[in-house]
């Protein structure tokens, strides 16, 4: 990286490690056993955005679970390597802008210096279907029809 990459990239540190956390099962508070650190990858025009999760691993004394791990769901999924926002760009982008998997590719290279994968895309339309509720859909039209 030279000079004028380092002004392209910038660094957003997010903190979700509490010394004592609640258990996702039974809601015991557990303690802090490890804090680890991860890089996520997020959108900035014209820049890349790279997000700093901090997070903890806990231990329980309850039998529902040995250990359990922090993470702010509302702005990366476990385990991924994008945030949410790339996720619904990505769906709006392919739904709203009708752009096809090979044009939305370049644009976000070319506006956000991202590189997509077709397969990372095809999981992201899939995950935006799943959330759909078609159940209350045809419930509702079997009631006004």
């Amino acid at each position: 990286m030279d000079a004028s990459d380092h002004d392209k990239v910038e660094k957003v540190v997010v903190n979700c490690r509490p010394r004592k956390a609640k258990c996702p099962h039974c809601g015991k508070l557990a303690k802090r056993v490890k804090c680890l650190t991860r890089n996520v990858i997020s959108m900035a025009y014209k820049r890349i955005r790279i997000i700093e999760v901090r997070y903890g691993e806990y231990e329980t004394s309850c039998q529902c679970c040995a250990t359990f791990r922090t993470n702010p769901d509302e702005i990366v999924p476990p385990k991924s390597k994008y945030d949410n926002r790339i996720r619904d760009a990505v769906v709006k982008h392919l739904i709203e802008d009708r752009l096809s998997v090979t044009s939305l590719i370049h644009r976000f290279e070319r506006d956000f210096f991202i590189k997509l994968s077709p397969g990372f895309i095809y999981d992201c339309l899939r995950e935006a279907c799943q959330k759909l509720d078609l159940a209350e859909c045809r419930r509702l039209s079997l009631q006004h029809y």
